[in-house]
């Protein structure tokens, strides 16, 4: 799990992933999103959710945030 520090734009990061990244679920609350093998899982207050991956430095460089 990620976790933004400081003000998180939740609008903001959900037009960058849609920029990189092929989005499969988005609504008010979450955004999910398939990008080089993973999966990115963000949520309105900018915690994110990576799944395929155990490489901290890989899933923080996911565009999320």
């Amino acid at each position: 799990q990620l976790t933004p520090e400081g003000k998180f734009d939740y609008p903001a990061a959900r037009e960058r992933i849609r920029k990189a990244a092929k989005v499969s679920t988005e609504n008010d609350f979450l955004l999910r999103a398939g990008f080089e093998g993973l999966t990115i899982t963000l949520y309105r207050d900018g915690r994110a959710l990576v799944h395929g991956t155990g490489d901290a430095t890989r899933a923080s460089a996911a565009p999320s945030n």
